[in-house]
């Protein structure tokens, strides 16, 4: 399986009720997936979240940023870490 740890700020200002998180192009390699596929988070729940590239300005580390459903869903706070992981088509 393909996974990969990140650390988990604010949210973009358009994005604070999406099913999305946004992570850097290493990370979805790592994942091996698609911009737009969705993938497994795991915070203290496991919930899925569509990936999408972070903006410019954050793509130099292994941080992320994710809407406020996300957290709910996942039940986890900003500045934590959490595991996505591939969704294997079983």
């Amino acid at each position: 399986m393909d996974f990969r740890c990140i650390r988990l700020l604010r949210h973009y200002d358009n994005a604070e009720d999406e099913d999305v998180i946004y992570i850097d192009e290493s990370a979805r390699y790592t994942l091996q997936a698609e911009w737009g596929d969705k993938v497994r988070v795991l915070g203290r729940k496991e919930t899925l979240a569509i990936i999408q590239p972070l903006r410019e300005i954050d793509r130099d580390g292994l941080i992320g940023r994710v809407s406020q459903k996300m957290l709910d869903l996942a039940h986890i706070e900003y500045g934590e870490e959490v595991l996505l992981s591939h969704i294997d088509d079983k």
